[in-house]
């Protein structure tokens, strides 16, 4: 609890203690001599009266405090406490123009915690660069094939047809590449806004099956759907969980081990956690390397994958789980994954029922 101090002169203590901010007076000789419930954690026990570098100690900071304390009537910036979690902090510092005395505020100190405002410009940062590194090497394998071809390789039958061979991979890679961004800022923009339709998954599911059917006979995976006889109809889009499924049956397929089956059951469920409805439980588990526990609450960020190089030769774009937590989210249901390493993987969409099914 932060002590009242004489030296407030300009600020009353009621309106300062409600600010939701944290805001600091200092006197000429630095030393803290108010401060508010907001400022507490982030202040060494009983900071009154001591100086605010045995608080806070970034340079940056203390310069700025100094330079008003001084007679600058302003100083800003930002800095970083990276213990016991990084937090981003703009400050100002503004003079108070109290009197000479050292015991009275001579400067008032606010922070403002931008850090989930840094996140999320490092994370947009993040998805140019990586969306630009994904597009840059089939587009360079493109064109050095191009200018090989109006070259040399034209008139050798044999390379040409290799190269083309090439270049259309690698144009089917980059349209993955962009319908997954189309799929993934569609559903981003809409996320908020549930949907109103009435979707019987068992219908649905046996639909998506059966575009694997043939797929899975290949890599002899057998391909088996379970559905609960009494599952009750979902509040949904039919497309976009189409699209879920979709996702989920292809990753199991990939990364299973050929001659393993795929397991896709739907089962309905008494509780979707935090909606406090009952609804249906869909699972997608493989036989597999499954994934290390580490990696697992990462997969569904953009672009992360567990092996890269493994993930782009099977035509993987690293949105796939993105797109899928997005459309689960606007369903307001809930995505879970559990896996054992050398042994199973399983992805868990949890939807709630259409009210009064």
């Amino acid at each position: 609890m932060a002590v009242k101090s004489k030296s407030i002169r300009r600020i009353d203590a009621a309106i300062m203690q409600s600010l939701p901010v944290p805001v600091i007076l200092v006197n000429r000789s630095r030393e803290i001599v108010e401060y508010n419930e907001a400022a507490a954690p982030l202040l060494s026990a009983q900071p009154l009266n001591r100086d605010l570098a045995l608080s806070l100690r970034h340079p940056k900071l203390l310069d700025a405090v100094d330079l008003v304390v001084a007679g600058s009537p302003m100083a800003s910036g930002e800095f970083v406490i990276p213990a016991p979690f990084s937090q981003t902090f703009q400050f100002t510092v503004v003079s108070l123009k109290e009197k000479k005395s050292s015991e009275y505020a001579r400067a008032l100190l606010t922070l403002n915690d931008i850090t989930s405002i840094r996140a999320t410009e490092q994370m947009q940062a993040d998805f140019v660069a990586n969306v630009s590194h994904e597009l840059r090497s089939p587009l360079s394998t493109l064109i050095g094939f191009i200018e090989t071809l109006r070259g040399v390789g034209w008139g050798d039958d044999e390379a040409r047809e290799r190269f083309l061979a090439i270049m259309d991979t690698e144009a089917h890679r980059m349209k993955r590449l962009i319908d997954d961004l189309l799929s993934l800022s569609k559903v981003e923009v809409r996320e908020h806004v549930r949907p109103s339709e009435s979707v019987e998954l068992g219908a649905l599911l046996r639909e998506v099956v059966d575009t694997f059917a043939l797929r899975a006979e290949k890599k002899n995976m057998p391909l088996n759907l379970s559905l609960a006889d009494d599952l009750p109809p979902i509040v949904g889009e039919l497309d976009e969980l189409a699209e879920v499924f979709t996702n989920l049956i292809d990753n199991a397929l990939k990364y299973g081990h050929q001659g393993t089956p795929v397991q896709v059951a739907a089962t309905p469920v008494a509780w979707v956690p935090y909606r406090g409805t009952g609804g249906v439980a869909v699972s997608v588990r493989n036989e597999g390397d499954g994934i290390a526990p580490e990696h697992i609450p990462r997969l569904t960020e953009r672009f992360y994958r567990v092996d890269k190089g493994r993930s782009r030769d099977l035509g993987g774009t690293g949105l796939g789980l993105a797109i899928v937590k997005h459309i689960v989210n606007r369903h307001r249901g809930r995505l879970t994954v559990s896996s054992v390493e050398g042994k199973t993987t399983t992805f868990t969409v949890t939807l709630p029922a259409r009210i009064g099914s």
